[in-house]
């Protein structure tokens, strides 16, 4: 089985605080929305939408405990590595293992 890596480093500096929900209805409204990825049988994520905001890549991933929404990513944007990322992270066994190794350190800092 061919084993796929990632080094996406997530480039995102917010100088200045920024809410969690300003930034997500930055990302949402101004961004642009590249896709969806549903989780099913999950006991940890519900889903996860793909968003290209200022020429990076972001996630918003829903988890299925608390159904709140947490933003990820800051990664920079090219469309070969978001589909890359996006088919991996959908065809990978375990989304919370992915989550874990792939998405999880590149957490937003806001409040």
């Amino acid at each position: 089985m061919k084993k796929i890596y990632f080094l996406l480093l997530p480039l995102l500096s917010i100088g200045q605080s920024i809410s969690c929900d300003e930034f997500l209805k930055s990302i949402e409204y101004d961004g642009y929305k590249l896709g969806t990825s549903i989780v099913y049988n999950s006991d940890a994520i519900s889903n996860v939408v793909w968003y290209e905001y200022e020429d990076m890549l972001f996630t918003v991933v829903r988890f299925t405990s608390s159904y709140k929404e947490y933003i990820y990513g800051g990664w920079e944007y090219s469309s070969y590595d978001y589909f890359n990322f996006k088919s991996s992270f959908e065809e990978s066994v375990s989304k919370g293992t992915f989550f874990n190794k792939n998405i999880r350190s590149a957490k937003v800092n806001c409040y």
